[in-house]
Parts: C-alpha cells; sequence; structure tokens
C-alpha cells in the first residue's frame, strides 16, 4: 500500500467501483421460456433454428462428398499399382525375350572379331 502525505484520501479510494455478485432475477427479455417470448424473438429464435439446420445438413453434405472423394482415390490408387505390376511384368518378359538375341548377337560379334 501506497504511503503518501495524505493518507485518508488513498485509502480504499475505489472502493465504490468494487464488482457486487450478480443478482439471481430472471429477466423475461432473456427468459428461455417459449411462453414468455415475444412473437418476434420467436420468429427470430425459428430463423436461427433453420439457418443451424441448414448448416448441419451443408456440414452432413460435405463429409459424405469427402468420403466419397476419399474412396474414389483409394480406388485410382488401387487401380495404378495393379497398372504398375502389369507392366513390371511386361517389362521383365521382355528382357526374357531379348537375353537369348543378345547373347547370339555377342556370339556373332565374338566370331566376327576373332
Amino acid at each position: 500500500m501506497q504511503t503518501c502525505e495524505y493518507p485518508c484520501r488513498h485509502v480504499n479510494i475505489h472502493a465504490h467501483y468494487v464488482r457486487t455478485p450478480p443478482t439471481n432475477h430472471t429477466n423475461p427479455h432473456t427468459h428461455t421460456n417459449p411462453t414468455l417470448q415475444t412473437p418476434s424473438r420467436k420468429r427470430e429464435m425459428e430463423r436461427i433454428e433453420r439457418m443451424m439446420a441448414e448448416r448441419d445438413e451443408e456440414e452432413r453434405k460435405a463429409q459424405e462428398e469427402l468420403a466419397k472423394k476419399a474412396g474414389s482415390r483409394i480406388e485410382l490408387e488401387k487401380k495404378i499399382a495393379k497398372m504398375l505390376k502389369h507392366m513390371d511384368h511386361l517389362e521383365r518378359a521382355k528382357r526374357e525375350e531379348e537375353v537369348p538375341l543378345l547373347q547370339a548377337a555377342m556370339l556373332e560379334k565374338a566370331k566376327v572379331c576373332f
């Protein structure tokens, strides 16, 4: 606490700004009981509920679309893997066919050189 030459002015100078705890009363304008709501407030609440329902529906559709895209992506990845495997088999078969031809060419070349 501060000390100064005028202590009487600095003792609890902000005492009147102390917050009091909130009272436990009900305000009819903010009450959630539908019978106490005004017609305009009721319409506003219905509009908000409709907007929330629409947003939930949009989110659900977006989730379904995302799941569908993920499923098609998995299918494409499987298809690509299958095609790569097939190409590997074709390349291996091509090399196996070329081996005897290459050996024959090398023998032919060796005969010509010697």
